[in-house]
């Protein structure tokens, strides 16, 4: 499975200022590139159930209080619902995804016996009486939810005190099949609140509730997990070059109109022009670069990555500061189209 290219995203391009002996002119655009997976575990999986196997964390663990750097004790939160706001929000973001064909939620926790202070994972025979019975691939099963906080305020200088709420979240995950095996994927994220104010009272009113604190870093954390198993869009810069060439004015009038193909043969009719002349022009390495960048476009890495080589060989063989910039500037392309190739070829390969 390939990773292709999106649109351009902007068909009119800003020039920024930029010009060489030639009169160049190097334009710029954006295009949109879909990265695969952080976390590739889930690849290939179409019916997909979530679990919970985790023990509620107890109300009087890890709220602790603060004045300066003193300890004020520990405090009750209640937390009876974190579990469930963490695993309704990931199963709601893969499942709008899209990635999935099914996306199934066991919101009742199956650890009935465990302790919180202790892991216990879900048996081979239990995933597979599971994905039976909700007719899952593969079930990725939370083991454990930890949320600690720190609550305090100092005085400032300034007669204003100072309020905050440092909020700590540590999940652990299991993903397993029916056929036995099973992945441990820990997470873990952080989030912080501050205000401040004349007075005391109003200081910590400037910051949320505790409780909904929390079970907003839930739903905050299940969102960025999601987001591990997700292809991801990336919007990235890429340049073209202009100067005095009829075809390469042409070429990048059809690219402005997303033309592609006709963008690439006036290119080309350009590389092949200048390629005439038994020296080597800037005409032949501006052309040579505009054909990598609409081979990147049209999804053809390999192409794409040969016709920047040849772009960087024509700079380098162009004497002047300028030259050697845009040499610079076409191998540095290059290693970013052999990273995209490396992704792509693990994410085709799962």
């Amino acid at each position: 499975m390939l990773l292709p290219s999106k649109k351009i995203s902007l068909v009119l391009f800003s020039l920024f200022a930029y010009c060489c002996v030639s009169i160049a002119q190097q334009w710029h655009t954006t295009i949109d590139i879909l990265h695969p997976p952080q976390n590739t575990k889930l690849l290939g999986i179409k019916n997909l159930l979530i679990v919970n196997n985790a023990v509620q964390q107890p109300d009087n663990f890890g709220h602790a209080n603060y004045h300066d750097s003193k300890s004020l004790g520990y405090e009750s939160v209640d937390l009876s619902l974190s579990v469930k706001y963490l695993l309704f929000t990931l199963a709601n973001q893969l499942e709008t995804s899209r990635e999935f064909d099914y996306v199934g939620l066991v919101d009742q926790t199956q650890n009935t016996n465990g302790s919180f202070y202790v892991k216990k994972y879900l048996t081979k025979e239990q995933i597979q009486q599971l994905c039976h019975d909700y007719q899952a691939d593969a079930a990725l099963v939370l083991n454990s939810l930890s949320q600690y906080d720190r609550q305090g305020y100092y005085e400032g200088e300034d007669m204003h005190y100072y309020t905050y709420l440092d909020a700590y979240l540590s999940s652990s995950w299991t993903l397993q099949t029916p056929s036995g095996s099973q992945q441990i994927i820990n997470f873990s994220d952080t989030l912080y609140w501050e205000n401040d104010d004349r007075t005391i009272t109003d200081a910590f009113q400037g910051l949320p509730n505790r409780k909904q604190a929390l079970l907003d870093m839930c739903n905050y954390s299940a969102e960025r997990f999601a987001q591990l198993f997700l292809p991801q869009w990336a919007t990235v810069d890429r340049y073209l070059y202009e100067n005095k060439d009829t075809l390469i004015s042409e070429g990048i009038k059809q690219f402005t109109y997303m033309h592609w193909q006709k963008s690439y043969d006036k290119f080309l009719e350009a590389y092949n022009n200048a390629s005439k002349n038994s020296k080597v022009t800037l005409s032949a390495a501006y052309a040579a670069a505009n054909l990598a960048l609409v081979s990147e476009i049209i999804g053809n890495l390999s192409q794409s990555r040969q016709w920047a080589s040849n772009a960087a060989d024509k700079f380098s063989q162009i004497k002047g500061s300028d030259a050697l910039q845009q040499r610079v500037n076409m191998l540095y392309y290059r290693r970013q189209i052999d990273q995209r190739i490396i992704e792509q070829q693990k994410f085709s390969s799962k």
